[in-house]
């Protein structure tokens, strides 16, 4: 929602953009309960094909979503591609999830004036910038 895009990651109309995250949970939660209930009760049971279908459909929507995000970013903030020049992105969304999501929250937040906080609007906090603890060394 800091970027004020849409579910899909595409600029949202005026006020559209506030809807994303609860679109994002539900789609989440969605997925969650199919996982439980399509996901064989014996883990040596070989899983179905419905089941595999989910998983696959959801894994690629979240790798789409981090890799058009995170190009989104990097234009924004005009960062260049380092490796695996063109496809950087989705490489970085595809094989470390983790360390994408994080870097992009540390490129759309300072979180040395910023305090990041649960269940806001943004993910920071709702009063005025914290100020950064001093630093002794």
């Amino acid at each position: 929602t800091r970027l004020r895009l849409d579910w899909l990651a595409n600029d949202a109309p005026d006020g559209a953009w506030k809807g994303t995250f609860r679109r994002m949970l539900y789609i989440t939660i969605g997925y969650v309960i199919l996982n439980v209930f399509l996901s064989p009760v014996d883990p040596q049971d070989p899983c179905s094909l419905l089941f595999n279908i989910v998983v696959f459909i959801y894994t690629v929507f979240v790798i789409y979503l981090m890799t058009v995000v995170r190009r989104r970013i990097r234009e924004r903030d005009q960062i260049r591609e380092e490796r695996c020049i063109g496809c950087e992105d989705v490489v970085c969304a595809a094989f470390c999830g983790c360390c994408t999501v994080s870097q992009m929250a540390r490129q759309t937040a300072d979180y040395d004036l910023d305090e990041g906080r649960f269940f806001t609007p943004d993910g920071l906090d709702l009063e005025s910038p914290v100020p950064a603890p001093v630093m002794h060394v």
